[in-house]
């Protein structure tokens, strides 16, 4: 019996089984590897999401078998590990670390191949299907964000590009773009360049390289036609320095990315976001104008829940006179 038939019709199967073999494949396994934490996605992402989540999973999949990598472990340790997180947080009301911690979070997560290459990178990858609230994050950057791009968009960038999945999806639909991308991590950038690179993007189309944004971007002042800032706020102890260094470096009424995330505990998350005015304040003070967005409590997903975190996500053009 298919691990699938306490989800779906035998038939139903057998179709999607043909149109997305490698995402019926690997959700067998993970109910039978994974079920008990995976139990209420999966029910949500087959009741609520099928028009999105099998693509999106098959893509994602098959993304993971260009790089020769195996996906279920990193998505379920990367699960596993946030959920002890957020645990914590529901009891302390804390972080890992303080503003003035950035470097133990550096040495400990972002230079640290045991958390980077075991888990970490990879995992957050599988997150865009498998986690609801992050595939509907990813749809939004794809229905919002990357529509918005200009035919004319001649160049780009991402701050902190770990897995590259985002730098791949604006790649493929600009093909007229370059993009640029900076993160701290030597890992980040490694894998980065393989998703790249084993996902037939040239190579004289991305140009990925190591930094850090609380010394500034390389950029000059209104060169970028897009930019990408996601999940990166809350990782910095600067985020308003950083946000104005976006500003000066992206053009007037081009399409800038932002997500965040409010009370929510991770491995490496330093600024406490306490609610979406905070976020939207901060964006607003450092000269970026709101043009859209997602609010993504988790609540939506999981009515009778407890936990108050809150993922967001923005569509944003810097504040001209």
């Amino acid at each position: 019996m298919s691990q699938l038939e306490s989800y779906l019709p035998a038939a139903d199967i057998a179709e999607k089984q043909q149109q997305f073999p490698l995402s019926v494949a690997f959700l067998e396994e993970l109910i039978d590897k994974a079920k008990i934490i995976f139990d209420k996605q999966i029910q949500f992402l087959l009741a609520h999401r099928v028009d999105t989540f099998w693509a999106v999973s098959e893509q994602i999949l098959q993304l993971s078998q260009n790089i020769n990598a195996e996906p279920l472990t990193p998505l379920v340790n990367f699960s596993i590990e946030m959920l002890k997180q957020q645990s914590v947080y529901m009891k302390s009301g804390e972080y890992v670390y303080s503003v003035d911690e950035y470097e133990n979070a550096y040495v400990d997560i972002y230079n640290n191949p045991d958390v980077m290459e075991k888990y970490y990178l990879h995992g957050l990858l599988m997150t865009h299907a498998y986690w609801p609230i992050h595939l509907d994050m990813h749809m939004f950057f794809e229905n919002e964000f990357l529509t918005a791009i200009p035919a004319t968009a001649t160049v780009g960038a991402e701050i902190g590009y770990g897995h590259g999945l985002y730098l791949l999806e604006t790649l493929r639909s600009n093909p007229q773009t370059k993009a640029l991308g900076f993160d701290v991590s030597q890992y980040a950038l490694a894998f980065s360049n393989r998703v790249l690179s084993q996902n037939a993007i040239s190579a004289e189309r991305y140009d990925l390289s190591l930094g850090d944004v609380r010394d500034g971007l390389p950029y000059e002042d209104n060169a970028l036609d897009w930019c990408i800032f996601a999940e990166v706020l809350e990782h910095i102890p600067n985020p308003d320095q950083a946000l104005q260094e976006l500003a000066r470096a992206t053009k007037p009424g081009c399409p800038i990315f932002v997500t965040t995330a409010a009370n929510n505990r991770s491995v490496d998350h330093i600024w406490h976001f306490h609610n979406l005015e905070e976020v939207e304040d901060m964006l607003n003070r450092n000269g970026l104008k709101i043009l859209s967005q997602l609010d993504l409590p988790l609540s939506r997903y999981m009515p009778n829940t407890t936990d108050p975190t809150i993922n967001v996500a923005y569509i944003c053009n810097k504040i001209t006179a």
